[in-house]
C-alpha cells in the first residue's frame, strides 16, 4: 500500500512540475515575441526618421523640392509624400514606413529654408 501512496504522490508533483515548466516556457515566448515586436517597432522608426533627415536635405539643397518618392535606405524603404508648401519658406513634410508590419509616421514643419532650415515641429503621428 506504502508503494501505491508514493508512486501516486510522485505522479502527481511531476505533473505539477511539468505544469509550472510549460507555464515559464509559454511566458518566456511571449516576453520574446514582445521584444522583438518593440525591436521591429524601434527599426521602422528609425527608417522613418531618417527619410524626414532625406527630405530636410533635399529642401536645403532645393527649396522647390515636392517629394512624392520613395527612398531606398539599406535596403528598405520609406515614403516622402507631396511636401506642402505652407507659404513662404514655410513647409510640412510628411514621411511614413512599414517595416516588419510596423507602420511609423512621421509630420515635420520648417519655418523657414534659408540660411538654415529651421523646425518648428517634429512629430510622429498615427494618421497623416
Amino acid at each position: 500500500m506504502r508503494g501505491y501512496i508514493a508512486l501516486i504522490s510522485i505522479l502527481i508533483i511531476s505533473a505539477v512540475l511539468l505544469l509550472i515548466a510549460l507555464s515559464s516556457g509559454q511566458l518566456g515566448t511571449g516576453w520574446t515575441k514582445m521584444m522583438i515586436q518593440k525591436i521591429q517597432a524601434a527599426k521602422s522608426g528609425y527608417l522613418t526618421q531618417s527619410c524626414a533627415e532625406e527630405a530636410l536635405m533635399k529642401i536645403a539643397e532645393n527649396s522647390a523640392y515636392a517629394g512624392s518618392e520613395t527612398v531606398n535606405l539599406n535596403g528598405k524603404t520609406c515614403q516622402i509624400l507631396a511636401i506642402e508648401n505652407l507659404g513662404g519658406e514655410s513647409r510640412r513634410i510628411k514621411t511614413a514606413s512599414n517595416a516588419d508590419n510596423q507602420v511609423k509616421r512621421v509630420k515635420i514643419e520648417i519655418s523657414q529654408i534659408s540660411p538654415k532650415i529651421t523646425v518648428s515641429l517634429w512629430q510622429e503621428v498615427s494618421a497623416f
